[in-house]
């Protein structure tokens, strides 16, 4: 879980959130940035795991708030999403 993490924020901005969810699961909250952004950014992230754990596999969605979304709701879009790819 180490290296996820450090790769995480070799992506991410400082003030970006990385909350541990369950075991293999976490949840980044990048505020103020476009879903395609992020997107970009879940790619580079996907290409450097994958180098670091070849023989595991990463999930990732991007989900973008929506006026009176709760957290549930915005986590089971990403959630979606990352089930898509």
């Amino acid at each position: 879980m180490a290296q996820v993490t450090t790769t995480l924020r070799a992506h991410l901005r400082p003030y970006d959130v990385i909350v541990r969810l369950a075991s293999h699961e976490v949840l980044c909250v990048i505020a103020g940035s476009h879903v395609e952004t992020v997107e970009r950014r879940i790619e580079l992230i996907d290409a450097d795991l994958a180098q670091a754990f070849s023989s595991e596999s990463v999930n990732a969605g991007a989900a973008e708030l929506k006026g009176d979304d709760t957290p549930d709701q915005l986590l089971a879009r990403a959630q979606a999403a990352a089930s898509g790819r």
